[in-house]
């Protein structure tokens, strides 16, 4: 249960920095390591 909840938490975290950048016109690839939460830009158009 713990652990399907803190998915969640970083999934909506993730989400919402993805709705960020798609209101700023950018298109962003990036990935999440699950384990840190860091989250990696591999490139902007």
């Amino acid at each position: 249960i713990k652990r399907s909840t803190h998915y969640g938490n970083s999934y909506l975290d993730g989400h919402r920095i993805h709705n960020a950048f798609k209101n700023r016109n950018y298109t962003v690839k990036y990935e999440v390591n699950w384990k840190t939460h860091e989250i990696k830009v591999k490139g902007q158009n």
